[in-house]
């Protein structure tokens, strides 16, 4: 078969590149991203390499790779018949250049790397490409594919399946003197940041003639919700305090388990994309790897909200000022101080010469009156005494 025969086309060439450019972890164009997500995937599924084998590969480069006559020969791989690629279009040129990808690294069982320390994931072999042939659309193609049995869990999964997942919450009641809410409110928020609490909402509502109120709702870790709650406590007069916890472990280890099914079937639809030899299979495997992907980021999603309810406590605190009495009020238990005084005897003044200003005001037109009717008075007089002279 000639060299001119079996020349790519544009399209295949494009998407090649494309796939270049994401193994590389460069951008690719948004027509092909469905192919940067499959080298995502096929990353997400390779096997990992123990702490043991990273050591050991250490210590041979600090060796310099001595020769090692003691190790057996690493297994040869079993042949596999040839199948004949068609290069008709595009999708199935790029599909030959990542089965190569998917096979090295989703691998088979006699993969000499596993014998040196490499972690493989637990997966069944997919349906024969017959089987892939026959369906008529990718949902279908979704069923000829054998389901993967869920993987062995990894230690944080077992630890957290031996672990009990508690949600808890609290409320607290502080009153405080009407003109320490404000800065009651300033010490909760210091407080929640010292035991590393999220703020979520806050309300302060404090002005002249009201008591006062602020109420917090906050995200404290689980772990330092006992300590928060007594330092809340501290700020003032507790009023009323609750405590509460839900058992969730069946939430978590439900989710945990869809994201484990999704992401077993995924690694199944890797291994049978890697095997896959027609356009109708490598087509019908990607359009169900798009759904495989969805259902991943769901399931991760669900996990991560159960588990941030159960690592991060709500607390509710509400700050209420008491009634009308202040530090520095009469009712205060300090008693009557100099500057109390003071300010009463001020008040007194203001008192005495409002009333003073107020009889001025009233009585001034009164003694006008009488000042002007004894000056008319005296004139009538004289002019009478002068009437009387000149009579005589």
């Amino acid at each position: 078969m000639s060299l001119r025969r079996n020349r790519l086309d544009d399209t295949a060439v494009a998407e090649l590149d494309a796939l270049d450019a994401a193994l590389r972890g460069d951008d690719v164009a948004p027509e092909h991203a469905d192919l940067a997500a499959l080298v995502t995937d096929v990353r997400e599924t390779a096997p990992q390499a123990t702490p043991a084998f990273l050591a050991e590969l250490d210590a041979r480069v600090r060796e310099g790779f001595p020769p090692r006559d003691e190790a057996p020969a690493a297994a040869p791989r079993p042949k596999r018949p040839r199948r004949r690629l068609l290069f008709g279009g595009g999708a199935i040129a790029v599909s030959a250049a990542i089965a190569v990808a998917v096979v090295g690294i989703v691998g088979n069982g006699d993969d000499p790397r596993t014998d040196s320390g490499f972690e493989r994931f637990s997966t069944s072999e997919s349906a024969p490409p017959a089987a892939l042939e026959s369906a008529p659309a990718p949902d279908a193609a979704a069923g000829a594919v054998a389901p993967s049995p869920v993987p062995p869990a990894d230690e944080d999964a077992a630890e957290s399946r031996q672990q009990r997942s508690v949600e808890r919450s609290a409320s607290l009641d502080l009153t405080v003197p009407a003109d320490e809410v404000q800065s009651t409110a300033d010490a909760v928020v210091r407080t929640t940041d010292r035991v590393d609490g999220i703020v979520q909402t806050s309300s302060i509502n404090v002005g002249k003639g009201t008591p006062g109120e602020a109420r917090f709702e906050l995200r404290v870790p689980s772990a330092k919700l006992d300590d928060a709650l007594a330092a809340y406590s501290k700020l003032g007069s507790v009023a009323n305090r609750t405590q509460d916890a839900q058992d969730i472990t069946g939430t978590v280890v439900s989710a945990e388990d869809r994201l484990s099914d999704a992401r077993a079937e995924r690694r199944g639809l890797l291994r049978a994309l890697g095997q896959a030899d027609t356009r109708r299979e490598v087509e019908s495997l990607r359009a169900r790897l798009r759904i495989v992907r969805q259902d991943i980021a769901r399931a991760e999603a669900q996990l991560r909200q159960a588990r941030t309810r159960a690592d991060l406590a709500t607390v509710a605190v509400t700050v209420r000022g008491d009634g009308g009495k202040t530090t520095g009020s009469a009712d205060d238990d300090s008693g009557w101080s100099v500057g109390d005084a003071a300010g009463d005897a001020g008040r007194l003044l203001e008192v005495v010469a409002g009333a003073l200003i107020v009889g001025a005001a009233a009585i001034l037109p009164l003694l006008a009156l009488a000042l002007g009717g004894a000056a008319l008075a005296r004139v009538l007089v004289r002019r009478r005494r002068e009437r009387g002279l000149d009579a005589a």
